[in-house]
């Protein structure tokens, strides 16, 4: 037979035979409290066991929602740059690739605003593109030069035939268009500028599957 506590109203099973005309006294086995239970009249006699508390489902623990995973925080830039260049394209690209190298960059297509952030702000680099407007790259980078205000600043010339140095001024180091933006990667390192990318780990390569071998 099941009998409840009155109290906490936890349920047990009872071997009917170990209850007697009289009833029988009961300690609840979780809180305690002392109750009588009487025989039921009538009906089959429930299989003989011992008295033991009857399972309680409990509801399902709800698991705790996982945590969004946290965005990284960009690395503050180690140097600036000025990319003057007409070519939005190009000056894109140019800018791109500084970035990776954690160099913030400002673009500008025209020759007199270069100058004017030049001296404005002086950075660490500037890329003179070529077909500038207005103050072209070689005499952008004759008045670099002629300057104590910039000194120590790079210069990089994009060079093309219309626009032939300025002898004894001239930039730093010269490139052809096509050689941006990736050739200015050695020129990076060889001024000390910026921060050289960590090279992406390699893919691993997935296990060949084996043919089985032939029964004998």
């Amino acid at each position: 037979m099941i009998a409840a506590c009155p109290q906490c109203q936890t349920r047990f099973r009872l071997a009917r035979e170990k209850i007697g005309p009289q009833g029988a006294r009961i300690r609840c086995s979780s809180c305690q409290t002392v109750f009588r239970v009487q025989a039921p009249e009538g009906g089959s006699p429930p299989t003989p066991a011992e008295a033991r508390p009857s399972p309680v489902a409990r509801p399902p623990v709800a698991k705790p929602a996982a945590a969004p995973p946290v965005a990284a925080k960009p690395l503050p830039p180690l140097a600036r740059a000025i990319i003057a260049e007409s070519d939005p394209d190009l000056a894109k690209g140019v800018a791109e690739l500084l970035n990776r190298w954690r160099i913030a960059s400002e673009i500008v297509d025209d020759g007199s605003e270069a100058l004017l952030q030049m001296f404005r702000s002086p950075p660490q680099l500037v890329v003179l593109g070529a077909g500038l407007p207005s103050v072209s790259a070689p005499k952008l980078a004759e008045i670099a030069k002629r300057s104590g205000e910039l000194v120590g600043v790079k210069l990089i010339h994009v060079v093309i035939a219309a626009e032939p140095p300025v002898s004894g001024y001239e930039a730093d180091e010269a490139l052809e268009p096509g050689d941006l933006p990736g050739g200015l990667m050695p020129l990076l390192v060889k001024f000390g500028l910026g921060a050289k990318p960590a090279a992406a780990a390699p893919a691993p390569v997935a296990a060949r599957a084996q043919a089985p071998a032939p029964a004998p």
